[in-house]
């Protein structure tokens, strides 16, 4: 059987479109799977909301936005991933923290709450205080240490200092933030 020229190259070019179509529909699946899978594996330094929660209305905190290490002050407990590491024993103890102000959510749930970070991809720290703190801002915090804490269903908390104490030059003292909504650096 001889084929025309023109059956020819539209053949080469149906088979062409059938090679993309396969490649990108596995590189689709690839990512759908990846994307699908326990968030805990893929972004275990993220604190990310429960699945199911909220329908996409509660924000991932994870420290992709740092731009630089922050030195941890002698007076401070170290670095967010020794804390991580070591939190099982420091569980329930006092400590004082220094990091930078990532989020800030005011007024939910009575209080306002801060995620903090002190390095790129490191681990988030997050605080319930009265204070505010403007995003952006390095601040210390000093609070007893709750781990792996459930707030409200819908996160796990695997750093959290409720009732936080900020401390830094623009720390707001006893303030019930009257700004409504979602700051973010």
């Amino acid at each position: 059987m001889k084929l025309s020229g023109n059956t020819l190259v539209a053949l080469t070019a149906l088979n062409c479109f059938a090679a993309c179509v396969c490649v990108g529909s596995t590189a689709y699946l690839l990512g759908f799977l990846a994307a699908t899978e326990n968030p805990r594996k893929t972004a275990s330094r993220s604190v990310v909301p429960h699945h199911g929660v909220g329908g996409g209305a509660h924000p991932v905190f994870d420290c992709a936005r740092m731009t630089e290490k922050l030195p941890a002050p002698e007076e401070t407990w170290g670095q967010f991933s020794d804390l991580h590491e070591d939190r099982s024993s420091v569980a329930g103890e006092n400590v004082t923290l220094h990091g930078r102000v990532m989020h800030a959510f005011p007024d939910i749930m009575g209080t306002n709450w801060f995620h903090l970070c002190d390095e790129p991809s490191g681990h988030v720290v997050v605080v319930a205080s009265d204070q505010w703190v403007d995003v952006g801002e390095d601040v210390q915090v000093a609070g007893k240490l709750e781990v792996d804490q459930t707030i409200a269903g819908a996160y796990t908390f695997p750093l959290f200092l409720p009732g936080g104490v900020l401390s830094g030059p623009s720390v707001l003292e006893n303030h019930p933030a009257s700004k409504k909504g979602t700051l973010s650096l």
